[in-house]
């Protein structure tokens, strides 16, 4: 298994199998502790004990992640497909998962160019127009002004989206780096 970074496509389905595994060894040393002097020691009242409890507390958050990541729906074969031919010399980022106070938002792919960032979601529930504000919001925080923001739920309108950015390769900003990287940060 090799790593995939944030961004690429199957980081998701990767962090799956990290989450999964790490949380399996965290609750399973815990688990080995607290047993293990138990039958060692004959009783729970021990150092251990106190050493196997506090080994839950990352066990924990490990277990919270790994729900987000078995939660989060990944980018699909088919749209990687026809997003690679359309996507041109866009800045972009797969499977991203962006969390919010109220809701979440799986974004298959997101790309930026010129003023506008754009994205693709395939989860048929996703609220577009909250997502839109939520990813307009954290960008204007965060001293991008401007922009226009699109989440798209059709592949084909997506990939007209991105043709039409293409085009459009006078109008630039020279951010959308740093755009890419705040989308990072406030991803899963």
């Amino acid at each position: 298994m090799h790593k995939v970074s944030k961004g690429q496509f199957g980081y998701i389905r990767y962090e799956r199998k990290v989450k999964i595994i790490v949380t399996v060894l965290i609750f399973a040393a815990a688990l080995g502790i607290y047993f293990g002097a138990m039958l060692w020691l004959g009783t729970n009242q021990n150092y251990f004990t106190i050493a196997a409890v506090l080994i839950m507390l990352p066990g924990a958050k490990s277990a919270v992640s790994m729900i987000m990541f078995l939660r989060a729906q990944p980018c699909s074969e088919h749209a990687r497909n026809g997003i690679e031919a359309h996507v041109g010399t866009l800045s972009g980022a797969y499977d991203l998962y962006l969390t919010s106070e109220k809701t979440n938002y799986a974004l298959s792919h997101l790309a930026v160019g010129g003023k506008s960032v754009i994205a693709l979601t395939e989860d048929p529930k996703c609220d577009i127009g909250a997502g839109e504000r939520h990813i307009r919001q954290m960008m204007q925080s965060n001293g991008f002004h401007g922009y226009t923001v699109k989440i798209f739920p059709s592949l084909s309108r997506y990939c007209d989206r991105l043709d039409q950015l293409n085009r459009l390769e006078s109008e630039t900003s020279g951010r959308q780096e740093e755009i890419i990287h705040l989308m990072f940060n406030i991803a899963l």
